[in-house]
């Protein structure tokens, strides 16, 4: 009898237990320029003298959060956009994070895109990249990944409300 009664009104308190609310998220999309380019070389063995060249896109994102939101900076890429491509190496992007000029921390890398014979997507691309501690004005350096004598890539596109790089602040 008490046993029962015990389980019983265990199960209501359960019922009564309010649900935890979700979290809501927000992705913002970069304040800078939507013209999106980078680029990188290293010299070949002829000019060992030579520096590697690079010339990387800084893009800053302003989202609003609360004390305890995480962000995610996030790659995304519809199907069929548009995306310039040269050189002789894939166009993988090393992502930093930055706090100033001098100081930045790799943060996570972003793959080459599939590419048709148009220069366009080939599938959907949602990636995260990193997942950190939202700030205000964060601000990431994309430099193109080279290794190599000879070595050089360039990637440029048009961010769109679509495609480009988000944060999605949680």
């Amino acid at each position: 009898m008490y046993l029962s009664t015990l389980l019983l009104s265990l199960s209501a308190t359960t019922l009564a237990l309010p649900s935890t609310p979700r979290r809501a998220c927000t992705s913002y999309r970069t304040v800078s320029d939507p013209g999106f380019y980078a680029s990188a070389s290293i010299p070949t063995a002829d000019f060992p003298d030579d520096p590697p060249y690079f010339e990387n896109q800084i893009l800053e994102f302003q989202p609003i959060f609360s004390s305890s939101s995480k962000c995610t900076l996030f790659g995304n890429f519809e199907r069929g956009f548009p995306v310039r491509v040269s050189g002789n190496a894939a166009t993988k992007l090393n992502v930093f994070q930055r706090r100033s000029s001098t100081d930045k921390k790799l943060v996570g890398t972003f793959a080459a895109l599939a590419l048709d014979k148009k220069g366009t997507t080939t599938d959907i691309v949602s990636s995260p990249i990193a997942t950190f501690k939202c700030s205000e004005g964060t601000v990431f350096e994309f430099q193109v990944a080279v290794s190599g004598a000879g070595s050089w890539a360039s990637i440029a596109f048009e961010e769109d409300a679509a495609s480009g790089f988000s944060v999605l602040a949680c």
